[in-house]
């Protein structure tokens, strides 16, 4: 009798257990907004300017990695280098007419983002930049200005008043470069003793940075400082003065591993950081939080460190630490 009355009771536990269950379900059901979709459904696309790089593969991975933890499908494609607009397009498009949910982009050419960013709105799709931002657009990325107000203070900081610095930066095509250089000019000419003898804005790559480091030294032999807006720049600066015989300050900007063993070297005096993958992981984090709240995302803004000979050892470590 006694074992009878205990099953009895067992039963009728399992079937509260079961109840409040099916209410706890519903009621997760009914908080979900009406927009939103269930999590595993979505389809999203990202278009970065290339993957020829380690700033662009780690963006990539920080983006496969944040999409794994939140076990969402992910396309990453890419034209085959940053100046190619005409590919980049192509493919958004592609993305656009495919049915994806929401689309993130980094601009090879921001001023020609309009017409995508406008048909991406019409088709519904959840949209934001990367890298580049773009007027009236969500982005996550860095405060480009503010880079380039940094590095002509670490510039004043480094050099006697009076000098010469210059710039060489990317292409005005983007818009990240053009706030750099905006940034370090206002700050040069408006808040230090610093003269500014020449800037460049070209396509960064290694080979013509260089090229045009050399020609700027000759032409302006007084030079003591140069902001250099992008890894390959920094790089391709910094071998020219090596092979020149100059010494000059060199800033530059990324946190890639041959720039960063570049200062530690003392080739270069400091890069202004940009943390690649925290920018691919926030990037998706943004997207998946708008897709499940019906919202437009949010623009998460990255901070910027000053690495210079005295901390690049942390950043090398950290760096080394995520690879393993």
């Amino acid at each position: 009798m006694r074992s009878k009355t205990l099953w009895s009771a067992v039963l009728a536990i399992l079937a509260v257990a079961m109840i409040l269950a099916m209410i706890i379900s519903a009621a997760a059901l009914h908080s979900r907004p009406k927009d939103a979709m269930p999590r595993q459904h979505y389809k999203i696309g990202v278009v970065l300017k290339a993957m020829d790089s380690e700033h662009w593969l780690a963006v990539r991975a920080g983006m496969q990695a944040e999409a794994r933890d939140q076990h969402i499908g992910l396309v990453v494609l890419a034209p085959d280098s940053e100046s190619d607009f005409d590919s980049q397009d192509r493919i958004i498009h592609e993305l656009i007419d495919g049915g994806f949910d929401a689309l993130i982009v980094a601009p090879v050419d921001w001023q020609k983002s309009a017409s995508y960013a406008s048909e991406a709105a019409k088709r519904g799709i959840v949209f934001l930049t990367i890298d580049e931002q773009v007027p009236g657009v969500p982005y996550v990325g860095s405060d480009n200005y503010e880079i380039g107000r940094k590095a002509a203070k670490a510039l004043a900081e480094r050099l006697p008043a009076g000098s010469s610095v210059g710039v060489l930066a990317g292409s005005q095509r983007s818009h990240a470069h053009r706030e750099r250089l905006r940034g370090f000019t206002e700050v040069i000419q408006g808040e230090t003793g610093l003269t500014l003898a020449a800037a460049i804005s070209d396509e960064a790559n290694f080979k013509r940075s260089a090229s045009q480091a050399e020609a700027m030294m000759k032409q302006h032999p007084e030079l003591k400082g140069l902001f250099l807006t992008s890894t390959p720049i920094s790089l391709g600066a910094a071998d020219a003065m090596a092979n020149s015989g100059h010494n000059l300050c060199l800033i530059g900007v990324d946190a890639q591993a041959d720039t960063l063993l570049a200062v530690k070297n003392g080739q270069i005096a400091a890069m202004v950081s940009q943390d690649a993958e925290a920018e691919g992981r926030l990037a998706v984090q943004s997207i998946i939080t708008a897709l499940e709240n019906g919202t437009s995302p949010d623009d998460v803004i990255i901070e910027n460190d000053l690495i210079t000979k005295d901390n690049v050892s942390d950043f090398l470590e950290n760096m080394e630490g995520a690879v393993n």
